[in-house]
């Protein structure tokens, strides 16, 4: 897909797990083009126990977004990462630092997908705010 001049891009992301940690989790998030969702992701993902915390959810949320955006050619368009993980968007804006704990490889892996994009910025927002990627990461759309 070429990019069409003035567009907008907009991720918004979740992910949950039924303990945290746990072995089980879901992710959620959308993605949408000049306000016209483009893009819904929301399943389960496994591990063994202990592997899947809220963290790692998150992350696996934003990373398969991410990818989805750079498999179809959507790099070059302003985009907007929306969360209500105040962690993962601190640390993907390059305010917090990646340290320790089952998520880092994740952590890593997204970071590494955000050279791909030409303009793209991540804000926090509350979860009142995050109602749809919430309700896909808890399969409730």
């Amino acid at each position: 897909m070429n990019k069409k001049e003035g567009t907008m891009i907009e991720v918004y992301f979740d992910g949950s797990c039924k303990d945290n940690p746990s072995d089980f989790g879901r992710i959620g998030a959308y993605v949408r083009r000049d306000g016209e969702r483009i893009k819904t992701i929301s399943h389960e993902i496994e591990g063994k126990m202990g592997e899947i915390t809220n963290n790692v959810a998150e992350y696996q949320a934003l990373k398969e977004a991410l990818l989805y955006l750079i498999d179809n050619g959507i790099t070059d368009e302003e985009t907007i990462v929306y969360g209500d993980s105040k962690m993962v968007i601190r640390q993907m804006s390059g305010h917090f630092a990646i340290r320790k704990g089952p998520y880092v490889k994740k952590a890593l892996e997204t970071k590494g997908l955000i050279g791909k994009f030409r303009n793209i910025r991540f804000k926090w927002i509350p979860r009142e705010q995050n109602e749809i990627a919430d309700g896909l990461a808890n399969n409730l759309y």
